[in-house]
C-alpha cells in the first residue's frame, strides 16, 4: 500500500498535461471549456485506447486527438440513453403484466393473501416493506401540514397546499383516504417495489398456471421471467 498523494488540478493544468502526454488538441479553448464542466478523470476510460497500454506515463499514441476520444464518449452516452429508455418500458410491461394477471384472477389485493405465495416466499417481510412506505409517507404529509400551518396566509390557502401536499404521489394518497385494506391495490403495489424485488414476487407464485400466463404475455419462457432475464430487453413491447 502506498500514500495517496496526486494533486488537484485546475482545468487549464488538466489540459495541459494531456498535451504534454501527446494528446492532439484542435481548439485549446475550446478544450479547456469542456474540461471546466468534464474532469479528464471521466474522460480517462475513453482515453485508454488512444494511449500505450501499460505505459505509468499514460503516453497518447500519434495522432490521438481529444476531438475522436468526444465522439467515443458521446456514443457511449447516446448509446446508455437509449438503453435506459428501452429498460424502462420493458419495467414498466412486466409490472403490468405481473398486476393485470393477478388482480383480475384473485382480487384488487391480491397479495395479501399468503396462498398466493408460495411456501417459502417471504410474505411478511414484502408487506413490512410495503407499510414502511406508506408510513414514511403519512409522516412526512403530516410535518408538511406543521409548516403549512405556521405560515402566515389565508386560511383557503392553507387548505390548497394541504390538498396538494396530500396528493404528491398515490402511496400518500391512499394512506391518508383509505384504510381498508391497509395496503395499495396491486396496480399501484408493483409500481413500489424493485426490480429484483418484482423478480423474487414472480418467482414466489405458488400457482404454475399464473406464473406460465405472465410469461406467456411476453412470449417469453417462464424461466427468464423467472431469473429476471427480461432486464436484458428481450421483452417485446
Amino acid at each position: 500500500m502506498i500514500r495517496f498523494a496526486k494533486p488537484a488540478l485546475t482545468a487549464r493544468e488538466q489540459l495541459d498535461l494531456l498535451i504534454e502526454r501527446g494528446l492532439l488538441i484542435n481548439d485549446r479553448e475550446r478544450a479547456l471549456r469542456l474540461l471546466e464542466v468534464t474532469t479528464s478523470f471521466r474522460l480517462s476510460p475513453y482515453m485508454r485506447p488512444f494511449q500505450y497500454p501499460d505505459d505509468p506515463e499514460h503516453r497518447f499514441k500519434p495522432n490521438a486527438r481529444l476531438s475522436d476520444i468526444m465522439q467515443v464518449y458521446r456514443f457511449d452516452s447516446d448509446l446508455r440513453q437509449l438503453v435506459m429508455v428501452a429498460i424502462e418500458k420493458v419495467e414498466i410491461a412486466v409490472r403490468t403484466g405481473i398486476s393485470n394477471h393477478m388482480a383480475c384472477t384473485y382480487g384488487t389485493h391480491w397479495y395479501l393473501t399468503p396462498a398466493c405465495f408460495k411456501a417459502h416466499f417471504d410474505h411478511a417481510r414484502l408487506l413490512t416493506e410495503l407499510n414502511d412506505k406508506l408510513a414514511k409517507e403519512t409522516r412526512q404529509y403530516h410535518k408538511e401540514i406543521e409548516r403549512i400551518e405556521r405560515a402566515k396566509v389565508p386560511e383557503e390557502i392553507k387548505r390548497a397546499r394541504q390538498e396538494s401536499r396530500k396528493r404528491d404521489n398515490y402511496p400518500r394518497y391512499y394512506a391518508l383516504t383509505y384504510d381498508q385494506p391497509a395496503h395499495l391495490p396491486s396496480w399501484a403495489m408493483v409500481e413500489e417495489l424493485s426490480l429484483g424485488t418484482l423478480s423474487h414476487l414472480f418467482d414466489g407464485l405458488d400457482e404454475y398456471r399464473d406464473r406460465k400466463a405472465i410469461a406467456r404475455r411476453f412470449a417469453l419462457p417462464r424461466v427468464i421471467v423467472k431469473s429476471g432475464g427480461w432486464r436484458s430487453g428481450r421483452i417485446p413491447v
